[in-house]
């Protein structure tokens, strides 16, 4: 039975985009000249952050999100992987694999200054994110609110099992009133 005869929603639907291996290749050397300092000037990092968002934005037009994950050493981009994994993508690895982030999902909606953020978020240490709460807290301690980060945890359940939801599970809660079944 699959989850959506069962009345659950499915996962959310990511086209896979012809832009995968630039939209990889962009946030690699984005992060990689933030990281190791490389821009000649404020301006330059300025123009290179405003013609990646441009990308960015052009893609969400036709998706909710661009989800970023690593899978095993590899990047996909919506699913898709980039044609040719060069030394700007293997830095992105590198550093989301420090970072212990095994995706980033950028949402529709997202601004340039978020993606700027996002982008100095992704140069810090993993100490750094930790003091902020991880990388979900170091994202609303900087108002990063269209970006997130999801982690997929596999278990083995057995036949009898019974698997609820998150939502499902919040809403049983908030439904017993505090004190419900006192004496």
């Amino acid at each position: 039975m699959t989850e959506e005869t069962q009345g659950l929603p499915g996962p959310p639907t990511r086209p896979a985009l012809p832009e995968a291996q630039d939209l990889a290749q962009g946030l690699g050397v984005l992060v990689y000249n933030t990281l190791n300092h490389h821009w000649f000037s404020d301006t330059d990092e300025r123009e290179a952050l405003v013609a990646y968002y441009a990308l960015v934005a052009g893609c969400l037009t036709r998706t909710e999100e661009l989800l970023f994950r690593m899978v095993g050493q590899d990047l996909t981009v919506n699913g898709a992987a980039p044609r040719e994994v060069e030394r700007y993508i293997e830095a992105l690895l590198a550093q989301m694999e420090a970072l212990q982030m095994g995706n980033i999902m950028l949402r529709r909606g997202i601004t340039v200054d978020e993606l700027h953020r996002l982008v100095h978020l992704m140069a810090s240490t993993l100490d750094e994110l930790e003091s902020l709460g991880g990388f979900a807290g170091a994202l609303a301690a900087r108002g990063i609110s269209n970006v997130a980060s999801r982690t997929v945890v596999y278990r083995e359940i057995a036949e009898d099992d019974v698997v609820v939801s998150g939502k499902a599970l919040a809403s049983a809660a908030g439904a017993a009133a505090p004190g419900a079944g006192s004496e």
